[in-house]
């Protein structure tokens, strides 16, 4: 299953590659614009599996062949998770200084609901960051 889930996710990076191509070589710029927002949700899709992936990095690590795909992969992914992680990283500070200014404004579920967004998105955050550190 692994397995599969893995060359899926080559297939899926195969075709971002080849929508880069085409957007190189296109003189067309709606065309491009179109192919753009195709690479750009192929991307987003294969960092979240990236992410999902890890709960299963102790067995990825344990097969060759799959400990190769996966490496591929978050190599090729390299500067896409940096991006994320420099989203998630300014997307904290702006939680935690809108829940420090607000604090006396808002009430406590308010508040909490805060919290939990900042812990969501630290968590999201580690993530990416254990992404780049295997």
């Amino acid at each position: 299953m692994m397995k599969k889930a893995l060359e899926c996710a080559l297939i899926l990076t195969r075709k971002h590659q080849l929508l880069g191509d085409k957007i190189t070589l296109s003189t067309d710029y709606l065309k491009k614009i179109e192919l753009k927002d195709k690479q750009a949700e192929i991307n987003k899709q294969m960092i979240l599996f990236l992410i999902e992936a890890q709960e299963f990095v102790e067995f990825i690590q344990l097969n060759k062949e799959y400990k190769l795909m996966y490496s591929e992969l978050v190599n090729y992914y390299f500067n896409q998770i940096h991006h994320q992680i420099n989203f998630y990283e300014i997307e904290l500070d702006r939680l935690e200084f809108e829940s420090k200014f607000s604090i006396n404004i808002i009430n406590n579920s308010t508040c909490f609901e805060k919290k939990n967004e900042i812990n969501s998105v630290q968590e999201k955050l580690n993530s990416c960051y254990r992404l780049i550190n295997l």
